[in-house]
């Protein structure tokens, strides 16, 4: 059973990717992939930090907003975060994007 931390994004490759708090406050979220067709998931890895409330895709990358005010790369295949930057103000709380066209 998952706790969302935050939204759900389809990728082109059909599949749904979600975040979810980790087993322990404090924990990294981890990174679900769901096969809307089967409804089976799979738990891709750690994140590598908490508190995504947002998830995006743009440019072959998917993208994860934080409620500390970053912007971090995922991993898609195994959930690790990468290229680290600040937003600004605030934090975020949510993000989903889709392209109209892959």
């Amino acid at each position: 059973l998952y706790t969302t931390s935050g939204d759900i994004v389809g990728l082109p490759d059909g599949l749904l990717y979600w975040t979810v708090w980790g087993e322990e406050d404090g924990d990294p979220d981890r990174l679900i992939v769901i096969d809307p067709d089967t409804g089976r998931t799979v738990d891709r890895g750690d994140a590598g930090v908490e508190r995504i409330f947002g998830l995006g895709y743009a440019d072959d990358v998917l993208y994860g907003f934080t409620d500390a005010a970053t912007v971090v790369r995922i991993d898609p295949d195994f959930g690790g975060a990468t290229q680290e930057r600040p937003l600004g103000d605030g934090g975020w709380w949510g993000a989903t994007t889709n392209p109209v066209r892959w």
